[in-house]
């Protein structure tokens, strides 16, 4: 893989000449020619570089927005899906390993804002979503290309593991309409144990995203034995319920096993379907669960009137019940969908 380098945002030079990274929480302290644990920044001549700008090795991909997954955001749109390399976490359990993690022989593309636009004009597609590997790492590329494509109209979606300094994200919330961040469990000995980092600045993205007015989807994989005791999903709902509210759009997917977690069996349906009646009993308004078929929650209904707001089958959408106004087109209450 050739870089294509351009100078970092979000770092220091320290009194000892060192440079350190402000993007993440991670804060990596660097030498001369050391990179950071994401591997995509790096220092030379006493500057922090960004790596790979411009560089995608996921390209144009038509998704469904609802495969992100973001239901409450411009439900049945059509996204261009882009990802690069690496990550900021080293998760045992990423399904996306091949682009996070062992990704040393993987194709590099160079693309500009001009291709994007062609491309998601020509496949009809109304977003364009940064996703597949963690976009916060690749945030001189993103924040470049999101000015333009807001500019003539796209709206731009990021898919996120929310570990991310709090500056970075304000910088690029103007230009980010909707996110869904992965809560990997709700302990700090997992997020040690099974990403190589922390659960708590996490949760403060998901605190700042919400007081940033951006619309916010959480997505939390239940993963048998490590994460998904009632204990650990109620200590979970107790810290949504007071910093983010309930009507904060919850998806809880199914895990199948994967990268270093193959011995682990598939979480069990009834352990997802027993974790969402837990949280619809607790009157969590919009609930939903992931990669499990059938499915029986995947529609969203109006909190007030019980009426379907969004009728969907797998990643289709049928009918959708919300004005523009955000109200149920039955009873006229708010709700929190944006069409």
């Amino acid at each position: 893989m050739k870089s294509q380098k351009k100078e970092a945002l979000f770092w220091k030079t320290l009194p000892d000449g060192r440079i350190q990274c402000d993007l993440c929480p991670h804060s990596c302290i660097l030498s001369e020619n050391q990179r950071g644990i994401c591997q995509t920044r790096e220092v030379s001549q006493g500057k922090l570089y960004s790596l790979y700008y411009s560089q995608v090795a996921s390209i144009g991909q038509v998704d469904p927005i609802e495969k992100k997954p973001l239901y409450h955001f411009r439900p049945g749109s059509k996204v261009l899906s882009f990802g690069s390399i690496s990550c900021n976490l080293q998760c045992a359990h990423c399904q996306n390993y091949s682009l996070s993690q062992t990704y040393s022989d993987r194709m590099m593309i160079s693309l500009t804002v001009d291709k994007i636009l062609a491309m998601a004009k020509q496949s009809q597609c109304q977003g364009i979503a940064w996703t597949y590997n963690e976009p916060t790492i690749h945030f001189e590329t993103y924040y470049d290309w999101s000015q333009v494509l807001q500019k003539h109209g796209f709206f731009i979606v990021w898919v996120s593991n929310g570990y991310i300094q709090p500056e970075p994200l304000k910088k690029i919330a103007p230009f980010l309409h909707a996110i869904n961040f992965d809560v990997k469990a709700f302990t700090e000995e997992f997020y040690t144990r099974y990403t190589k980092s922390r659960l708590q600045p996490v949760l403060e993205s998901c605190i700042l995203a919400k007081n940033l007015q951006i619309p916010l989807e959480i997505t939390y994989l239940v993963i048998p034995t490590l994460n998904d005791s009632i204990q650990e999903i109620n200590a979970y709902l107790d810290w949504v319920e007071k910093n983010l509210g309930k009507d904060t759009p919850l998806h809880f997917s199914r895990f199948h096993p994967d990268n270093q977690l193959t011995h682990l069996p598939p979480t069990p349906r009834e352990k997802i379907l027993q974790i969402v009646e837990l949280a619809k009993t607790r009157k969590f308004q919009y609930v939903y669960a992931g990669n499990l078929y059938p499915n029986p929650y995947e529609d969203t209904f109006c909190p007030s009137c019980s009426q379907i707001l969004v009728k969907r089958s797998g990643y289709h959408v049928g009918e959708v019940n919300v004005s523009k106004e955000k109200k149920c087109k039955f009873c006229n209450s708010s709700v929190n969908v944006l069409i």
